[in-house]
């Protein structure tokens, strides 16, 4: 492949010896590399693998002065003649594998070459200057990456799609290219495109060199070649160019070539046009000449990995009748720079997947590895982890369930507590990682304001109307994001999710203010708006488990991490349990001690069990006045934020002088910026305040002409309102004006100016502070040190220094509350007190639990002889056997009952499917009526005694998982089991099979994999507290092992259900308008609905010993995945019960369109929803008897003015709430 020979292609010859006197010529017209040239690049270089000879980057720093002199003349003179020293031109290769049958090779060239390339780099800096406008098709220029390059062929696809236009692209690779190039066709192409001499002589003196192969712990002999570039040569990729050019600018001169791309060896080609047979012909005949010409030149096309990708079956059909056996096969998929590319057909995320398989194994590793430093494992998942698990996610977006298993892998690397959510993790770190869902949006919200500003002005309307058309077509999706196959439909997807609109592409309305992307301070102002949003949400998450209420606006963090850092590592560990709630405890289960609901408060301050062990709280604790309305800090040990009013945006507070008319403003006037935060260094307390002060000079003393100050809005943060100081400066003073700042980031940030990128571009976005005359001083030091750092004469500027620093901080200390600090000292000590305490409780409770090695918190289960006297005397002794744990626990953990479902039937008799009693709570229908305080009758849990372990032949082949049933073939017959005698299989659905109870006709029992609690405690708990519109009487039979033979051994679990019918399959109008107030019901109770089908509705016949026989009730199954919000819902989106709406559209399409146009219009008021669907079923037949059904069964509820509501929970109590929908007149009517 590299043709060697005992001397170099070109040596000797005329061309040759050309460039080597050209080269000379070049190197006298250059100044020497100094010394000071020379430290600066050995400072920057990092750390790389050595040379040859051994020599690396390291030992070039640790040389003294006068080597490094001696060595750089030794350069100067190198180049001088155009002749590096033989030992320089030596190449040791690493072999790399690459596939299973190939490997990479990797060049290690002298340290002394690539210290030399980079010194002379801006030779090719100012060669590609004068190259590039030639060849636009180069991509792999300074600016832009490989990743926006494959974007950008990712939205050509889209827009085509868009506009119903056949897309054909050939993604043409290259045979081994850097192996194969011919030194005398570099020699001549480089000659001919005036590549700087002295570097393309330079490279070809190192390429023809001898080369020397390492595998296997032995080394080849010398080799010389005659072709190819060394991958590892800084100089490679942009010799490269020169190789390509004259076929890349034939074709790209061609007509039919619609865009092309070349990213170093990687040619990419889309040829568009409105007729699939002229597009085909282009695409073949490109190719076709394509590849000729790069054979003239010696390179080789792969006919393997070269493939073209069609946009439809028009176009490749037409394609597939021209090719020829031994051409590119056509795709439909192809892998381009990197990201899965499918010409806009379809989404496709293969490449992508592959990439979150690598991530989700580096994590495992890492897990492995028991990293015990927060920091390490935060840096190893940013740099290893994340980076190869997202990369490219721009290309096609992220969905929903992969973001959550992105912050679930995050949660698992800051070291999660088994009973933690990964809300609770990501908010403990808040201070130290970023939330990925911000992550992902807002990387690809760059990438698409990159794209956009980098987008050619001809081609930017077509974008525009392409956007709007794709925003339709996704809008009329059941599953949005199935569609998106881009970067723009994962925007529209991304925008959608976040409940922003997009009124077009680069504007889009957040918050209800319309932010431009393309301009730096309103795309600052949407990445602050997502942050705050993302953060919410995630507060609005934690708020609504058990005991955190009041974290709705977010914890207080100030005191609870002031006090970890104070404690030992024990205190630690109970202190990060608490403040996660990784505490075992449930609202769903019950204490079998005190025989109550085991809540999180119950768990850490009112059991029983604390009266004999443990601390025992202050009892002033017990009457203070916040101790019933902030559960966060009882439960959480954690205080809320404090409100407090923030100024929306900049305000000025004094402004004198010349700077009340800047135009007066002398000539040679010089200022000074500073800002302050007050006299405190928290953050809830400080008010950023910046100045300026404008100064001229009065003899040798600074006078003072002119101040102003203001103060800083939106975010705060002493470095933003230094920054903010300099850009008031930048817009104010002439150009030229000397200004002094002791912050030396804001500083260096300012003198890029506009165009430096970076954050807050609110501010430095928006003046130019690049055309200041910046210093920074280090006002920190004291005046000899002061003298020593920055030399004679400077004293002045920091005393200016000084004197701003007063302004601003006069200012501040004003601005300072005595009042709020007061209360948040007050706050800080009672958080500090509350969680010192129960950090005090965790900590024994851990130590008794260490035996356990699962990392959650145990509760100690009483004694025998503790639970006979103090279980309550009516506690029967069936119920006391039955509520043995199927998995013998050991004596330190907790023993928990599930709460009850509807009343158990009375003893001969059925059970009672009347919705339960329900507490009333104080609103503007209902007075204020305390309940009694009883508990409710408790269901026996679980029923089985010992441990469920069944073994069965494995039938069928399939190893995924979650799908362990298809294993099992049509049946599972387990009633050969002593658990299952008397039950029969009624069905076997994709993840679980249904028996009827052995124990009670009325009830089934389910058998699914064992998954997280939380799903069955919240299909009780809803079923409890709308027992009328779920399913009742659910509860857990108990946990065992399913053994499948030749497969594995699975977790299990068996629930108990109440039994129902399913709905026909064909159902009526008036079932489907039942169905939607069910629905509608729901989500005014702040019930979050999703994965909702057909056989997730149940017809519960009426009562038949009851006064009113009017139709059977509609329930909802199955609702394990739903999850109840503070505050009502609007309608469930339809692609979250997409199943449920194409089963009714295909039965009742009148009805469902109809419903459609209601949903479409009140989605946000359950309300007017009610009300439309009242209409409805009063207007139809058989109505008025549903509405009827619909009181009774609690989908309805009458108020004492007899009012009709929907149902409302507060505090866990079913109430009609203010959800008023009809009046007492259209009640008698």
């Amino acid at each position: 492949m590299w043709a060697p020979s005992g001397l170099s292609g070109t040596h000797g010859t005329d061309p040759r010896l050309a460039l080597q006197n050209q080269a000379r010529k070049q190197a006298a017209n250059l100044s020497p590399i100094s010394v000071e040239e020379w430290n600066s690049l050995l400072k920057k270089v990092p750390n790389k693998a050595p040379g040859p000879d051994g020599w690396c980057y390291e030992m070039l720093r640790a040389l003294p002065h006068e080597a490094i002199l001696e060595l750089a003349s030794m350069v100067r003179q190198w180049e001088i003649e155009a002749q590096f020293p033989q030992h320089c031109d030596i190449t040791q290769y690493a072999m790399l594998p690459k596939n299973e049958t190939s490997e990479r090779p990797i060049g290690l060239t002298h340290v002394l070459h690539r210290i030399f390339c980079k010194a002379r780099w801006h030779l090719i800096t100012e060669w590609e200057n004068s190259y590039n406008p030639t060849s636009p098709w180069n991509q792999a220029k300074a600016g832009n990456s490989s990743l926006d390059t494959a974007l950008r062929r990712l939205i050509r696809a889209e827009t085509n799609k868009r506009e119903k236009r056949h897309t054909i692209t050939l993604l043409l690779d290259l045979t081994s290219f850097y192996e194969t190039v011919p030194h005398w066709q570099l020699l001549a192409q480089g000659v001919r495109h005036s590549f700087p001499p002295l570097l393309l002589e330079r490279a070809l003196s190192l390429y023809s060199g001898s080369r020397y192969i390492e595998a296997q712990g032995s080394l080849s002999r010398p080799i010389r070649a005659t072709r190819g570039l060394i991958a590892g040569c800084p100089l490679a990729p942009a010799l490269s160019r020169v190789v390509l050019h004259d076929p890349i600018s034939k074709m790209h001169s061609a007509s039919p070539v619609h865009h092309i791309d070349l990213w170093v060896d990687d040619c990419s080609a889309d040829f568009v046009d409105s007729h699939a047979p002229t597009v085909a012909a282009q695409a073949i005949k490109c190719y076709r000449e394509l590849k000729a010409d790069l054979e003239n030149q010696g390179l080789m096309v792969s006919t393997t990995k070269t493939a073209f990708i069609c946009s439809n079956k028009a176009s490749a059909r037409e394609l597939q009748s021209l090719l020829e056996e031994h051409e590119p096969p056509i795709k439909t998929l192809g892998k381009d720079l990197g990201l899965d590319y499918a010409a806009g057909q379809r989404r496709r995320i293969t490449v992508a997947k592959g990439r979150h398989a690598k991530g989700g194994q580096r994590a495992r590793k890492l897990t492995k590895l028991q990293v015990k430093s927060t920091s390490i494992r935060v840096r190893l998942f940013n740099g290893s982890i994340r980076s190869s698990a997202l990369y490219g996610h721009e290309g096609v977006g992220v969905a929903p369930k992969r973001r959550k298993w992105f912050r679930s892998l995050l949660a698992a690397a800051l070291g999660r507590p088994t009973l933690a959510s990964t809300d609770s993790a990501l908010e403990f770190h808040s201070n130290k990682v970023v939330d990925p869902a911000y992550t992902i949006l807002s990387q690809h919200f760059k990438a698409i304001r990159r794209l956009l500003l980098s987008w050619p002005d001809r081609d930017i309307g077509r974008l525009h109307q392409s956007w709007n058309k794709l925003g339709q077509w996704l809008s009329e999706a059941e599953h949005p994001w199935k569609r998106a196959a881009g970067p723009l439909g994962a925007a529209w997807c991304y925008l959608q999710e976040l409940g922003w609109e997009a009124i077009s592409l680069s504007k889009w309305r957040v918050e209800g203010d319309i932010l431009d992307i393309r301009q730096g301070p309103d795309f600052h102002g949407l990445l602050f708006q997502l942050k705050h949003l993302i953060d919410t949400r995630r507060h609005r998450r934690i708020a609504q488990s058990d005991g955190g209420k009041g974290l709705e606006t977010g914890p207080d963090w100030t005191a609870p991490r002031r006090l970890l850092k104070q404690a030992n590592k024990p205190e630690k560990a109970a202190l990060q349990a608490l403040w996660q709630g990784a505490v075992k405890a449930s609202p769903t289960a019950t204490c079998s001690l005190c025989n109550l609901p085991a809540t999180k408060k119950h768990v850490l301050w009112e059991c029983k069990w604390w009266k004999k062990h443990g601390e025992q709280p202050p009892r002033w604790w017990e009457d203070y006045p916040e101790h019933q309305s902030t559960d966060c800090l009882w439960n959480f040990g954690l205080m809320p934020n404090l409100p407090r009013e923030m100024p929306f945006g900049d305000s000025i507070l004094e402004v004198q002088g010349v700077l009340r008319n800047p135009d007066q403003i002398p000539e040679g006037a010089f200022a000074a910026t500073d800002a302050s935060g007050g006299p405190t260094t928290d953050h809830r307390l400080q008010t950023v305040v910046w100045g300026l002060i404008v100064y001229e000079w009065c003899g040798d003393t600074p006078k003072r002409i002119g101040s102003i100050a203001g103060l800083l809005g939106n975010e705060q943060s002493v470095y933003r309102g230094e920054a903010k100081a300099i850009q008031q400066a930048a817009l104010l003073l002439p150009e030229g004006t000397d200004v002094t700042s002791d912050c030396k980031g804001a500083v260096a940030r300012a003198r890029r100016g506009p165009a430096g990128g970076g954050a807050h571009q609110d501010i430095f976005g928006t003046a130019p502070t690049h055309e200041l005359r910046l210093t920074w001083v280090p006002s920190h030091l004291g005046c000899e040190e002061f003298k020593a750092k920055m030399g004679e004469g400077q004293e002045w500027r920091r005393n200016i220094n000084a004197e701003v620093d007063a302004l601003v901080s006069r200012h501040a200390k004003a601005l300072y509350s005595t009042e709020r600090a007061e209360r948040l000292q007050k706050q800080d000590k009672l958080a500090t007190d509350v969680a010192s305490f129960l950090g005090r409780r965790l900590l024994s409770l851990l130590e008794g639990g260490k035996k356990d090695g699962k990392g959650e918190i145990p509760f100690k289960r009483p004694s025998k002889k503790e639970t006979d006297a103090e279980a309550p005397a009516a506690e029967s002794p069936s119920q006391s056997s039955n509520s043995t744990e199927l998995r013998r626990a050991s004596p330190d953990q907790p023993r928990h009952q599930p709460e009850p479902s509807p009343t158990p039937p009375a003893e001969g008799g059925e059970a009672s499917t009347d919705p339960m009693p329900v507490k009333q709570e104080s609103t503007e229908e209902f007075s204020s009526e305390e309940s009694s305080g009883e508990a409710a009758p408790l269901l026996p849990w679980p029923l089985l005694a010992d441990s469920l372990h069944l073994t069965v032949d494995r039938v069928r082949r399939s190893n995924n998982r979650d799908f362990w049933l298809s294993n099992l073939g049509p049946t599972l017959w387990l009633d050969c089991f002593p658990t299952f005698k008397g039950s029969s299989l009624l069905g076997i659905g994709g993840t679980r099979a249904v028996y009827t109870s052995p124990s009670s006709e009325g009830k089934v029992w389910k058998v699914a994999l064992k998954a997280d609690p939380s799903h069955h405690g919240i299909e009780q708990t809803i079923g409890q507290r709308l027992p009328g519109l779920c399913a009742t009487q659910t509860r857990m039979v108990g946990t065992g092992q399913l053994t499948i033979r030749d497969f594995k051994t699975l977790e299990i679990e068996v629930l108990e259900v109440e039994r129902l019918t399913l709905l026909p399959d064909q159902p009526s109008n008036l079932q489907v308008l039942h169905m939607f107030m069910v629905l509608t019901a729901l989500v005014g109770a702040g019930i979050w609905v999703r994965d909702l089908n057909r056989k997730n509705w149940g017809v519960r016949p009426p009562n038949p010993h009851g006064p009113d026989q009017g139709p059977a009730e509609i329930v909802a199954l199955d609702c394990g995945g739903w999850a109840f919000q503070d505050a009502p819902l609007g309608f469930p989106q339809r692609v979250r019960i997409a199943s449920w709406w194409g089963w009714i559209e295909a039965n009742n399409p009148e009805v469902a369109a109809w419903a459609r146009g209601v949903v479409r219009t009140d989605h946000s008021s359950p309300r007017r929803l009610a009300i439309a669907f009242r209409q409805r079923l009063l207007a139809t037949d058989g109505g008025k008897e549903v509405l009827g059904t619909l009181i009774r069964q609690g989908v309805i509820i009458p108020s004492p003015s007899l009012n009709l509501c929907l149902p409302m929970t507060v505090n866990g109590v079913n109430s009609s709430g203010d959800w008023c929908f009809a009046s007492i007149e259209d009640l008698e009517a």
